[in-house]
């Protein structure tokens, strides 16, 4: 048949016959085909029908000629269809609040439900001002669920599966409810673990809506699973994780005759799962729950009980979410400290919120939001699953904050504290950003440390009337005197306690200067100021924190700060410790491009970390990408791809949330490590055409 509009999905799907549209979703039902996993016949229609349709106003002769067989063939297996949505916007893909068609049995409400769906996606992005967007959607049969759930496969580091089901739809398990089953399985098919909870509500469809309803007396108590369909369910899925060498997530329903259809695929990189511990009953915890993603951090509670109070939360407490929430729609949380629900698994939305965002958290701690009340202090061990109070022996490892040592993610943006650098990275914390972890010897700590060693005196004496000529000599001597000074004992132990932390979850860590002056519109002080990457050990930390404080009066910057008319003496300097990404690719992001017209924006792309293209010592390769329209117009560098299309549009919309977040053009630095997008800095763009 010669296809125009619908294609099938199966193993032999090629993305060229559909110009190369893809979104998540779409992959993630084709690479479940081509792993030949089970599943229910699926066809994407193509966005140019959309196209088509919104030029004529209708649909040609042509589709419905192409529908009919497909919709008979749907219909005489599976008795429904469903029209599953497969979106790209600019900035976005397959956002969750875009519905989804079912129990559809005819021609008639085929092509209605494909009206609604683009309907949906009109309104959608009219709503978020989104200029261009292709419409695809995944047309596919219908499996009336029994069960149904999801799984996570970590074949990389555990070897083991977590397969988690529950009565109707996994609406239930997806945002972090009551009453589902979960199973831990090695990829012999052992069931290691099983935890059988109460089951009294589930979700099924009606009509095509989704309602709740109470689960029969017989089933509450029982597994929604047998042996030999969690073994099944498993080894399926450790198939599709060999398949794409990663860690995945998979969506699957069971239907009352036992036929199982796993219809979502999507990869997780990075995700490990470690089997949890059995209680000794000497666990001296305030709370216990499912391990999601590990940290030990300090903090002060709050317990939320709207969407309005999520909304308001300040940075740096721990979030305890009650169970009359998970049933809401979770908004992205920006930097909380650490995450605790009363329900919920693993394998919830809420779950991988805290995991993409880097929160240590925990789910199904029971009564949680009833232990734990607003402005108590606790430690969250979320690598064991465990909640602490802060008073609790030696064991557990709190670093506290000082005016000298802070944590930027428990920080009130204060410039004159943290300097330039810091303050915007607690801001880009705080719009919700991909930050790795750090903190901050703040710039009372430099000035402490300048009097303690009569640096200070030393320094107003030979800046008092600058003369240009000696600024190398005067500035190699205020140099020796910071390296040769001495660090006081708090001050020392305050940063290495921190940088234990970091060098437990890192291995490495960054060296940054951030000084008062620097990142500015006024003045960036590019290149003028030390930083220093990959290190390891203490005495390499503390000389680099001192050659940080001693940049600041090299002659380079020195004279860059007459030129542009600041006093030397007044700028103080911050050193931000952070997280060293190892990354595989990096770059920078303009969101202007000086280069070429206004209303572009130029990502540069370079193999290893970021340094390599800010220093040049590589020529990246560079994406021109239009901002009004999203799409990508010029390309310039070697042909070899070292990120996908997908992950250059990505980087644009953050880059387009950060500029206008800051209201200005923005110079941002990024890495990727394990497939994941780190934001390591930001600042205005001070060149002019």
């Amino acid at each position: 048949m010669d296809r125009k509009y619908i294609f099938p999905i199966t193993k032999d799907f090629d993305y060229f016959d559909v110009d190369n549209f893809r979104t998540k979703k779409l992959e993630g039902t084709v690479e479940l085909r081509k792993a030949c996993l089970p599943g229910a016949d699926a066809f994407l229609i193509s966005p140019k029908l959309y196209i088509r349709f919104k030029k004529d106003g209708k649909f040609d002769n042509g589709f419905e000629k192409e529908l009919k067989p497909c919709v008979k063939n749907l219909v005489d297996k599976f008795s429904r269809i469903t029209i599953r949505t497969c979106f790209r916007f600019s900035g976005y893909e397959n956002p969750r609040s875009l519905p989804a068609f079912r129990d559809l049995i005819s021609i008639k409400e085929v092509i209605n439900g494909i009206k609604d769906a683009y309907k949906a996606g009109e309104d959608f992005a009219e709503e978020n001002k989104i200029d261009w967007f292709e419409l695809g959607l995944i047309m596919m049969g219908r499996v009336e669920a029994e069960r149904s759930g999801i799984i996570i496969v970590d074949p990389e580091k555990s070897n083991l599966c977590v397969v988690e089901s529950c009565w109707g739809d996994n609406h239930l398990i997806a945002t972090g409810e009551e009453g589902f089953d979960s199973f831990w399985v090695d990829k012999s098919g052992k069931i290691l673990r099983k935890d059988i909870r109460e089951k009294k509500k589930g979700y099924y469809f009606v009509k095509g809506d989704r309602v709740k309803r109470a689960i029969e007396r017989d089933k509450k108590e029982k597994s929604c699973l047998s042996y030999k369909e969690i073994t099944k369910i498993a080894k399926n899925s450790f198939k599709a994780a060999d398949y794409h060498k990663t860690s995945v997530e998979i969506e699957y329903m069971v239907r009352e005759d036992g036929f199982i259809d796993m219809y979502e695929l999507q990869e997780r990189p990075g995700l490990h799962l470690s089997l949890p511990k059995k209680d000794d009953g000497r666990d001296k915890s305030l709370v216990s729950g499912v391990a999601v993603n590990g940290g030990k951090v300090e903090g002060v509670v709050k317990v939320v009980s709207s969407l309005k109070e999520i909304k308001e939360v300040k940075p740096g407490v721990v979030l305890v979410l009650p169970s009359k929430m998970m049933g809401e729609d979770i908004p992205i949380i920006g930097k909380i400290s650490a995450l605790i629900t009363d329900t919920g698994g693993i394998t919830a939305h809420i779950s991988t919120i805290a995991k993409e965002s880097d929160i240590p958290c925990i789910v199904g701690a029971k009564d949680a939001s009833k232990k734990l009340k607003d402005g108590m202090k606790v430690v969250v061990d979320a690598a064991n699953g465990k909640v602490y109070d802060s008073s609790f022996g030696d064991s557990v490892r709190v670093i506290k904050k000082s005016n000298e040592v802070v944590w930027i993610d428990n920080l009130k943006a204060e410039m004159d504290l943290v300097g330039a650098k810091a303050f915007n990275l607690v801001r880009l914390m705080q719009i919700g950003v991909n930050v790795p972890d750090a903190y901050v010897i703040t710039t009372e700590a430099f000035e402490k440390f300048l009097k303690q060693n009569g640096i200070e005196k030393e320094m107003r004496k030979k800046y008092k009337k600058i003369d240009v000529e000696n600024l190398e000599e005067i500035g190699e001597v205020i140099k020796k005197k910071i390296l040769n000074g001495e660090v006081s004992k708090k001050l020392e132990s305050d940063i290495l306690k921190s940088f234990l932390v970091l060098k437990e979850k890192y291995g490495e860590v960054s060296v940054r200067s951030s000084a008062t002056c620097e990142d500015s519109i006024k003045a960036s002080f590019a290149g003028q100021f030390q930083s220093f990457l990959f290190i390891d050990d203490k005495e390499k930390l503390i000389e680099s924190i001192k050659k940080c404080w001693a940049s600041l009066y090299r002659s380079g910057a020195v004279l860059y700060s007459i030129q542009k008319g600041i006093d030397i003496l007044k700028v103080k300097m911050g050193v931000v410790v952070q997280g060293m990404i190892n990354a595989e690719v990096a770059g920078v992001i303009f969101t202007e491009d000086l280069k070429n017209e206004d209303g572009n924006m130029l990502i540069e792309v370079a193999k290893g970390i970021g340094e390599n293209v800010v220093s040049g010592e590589v020529t990246p390769v560079s994406y021109t990408v239009k901002k009004k329209t999203g799409r990508i117009i010029k390309k310039v560098g070697e042909e070899d791809e070292l990120i996908s299309k997908s992950k250059v549009l990505y980087l644009a919309s953050i880059g387009k949330k950060i500029e206008e977040y800051f209201g200005l053009a923005q110079d941002i630095e990024w890495a990727i490590e394990k497939d994941k997008i780190y934001i390591l800095q930001s600042r205005p763009i001070t060149t002019q055409k």
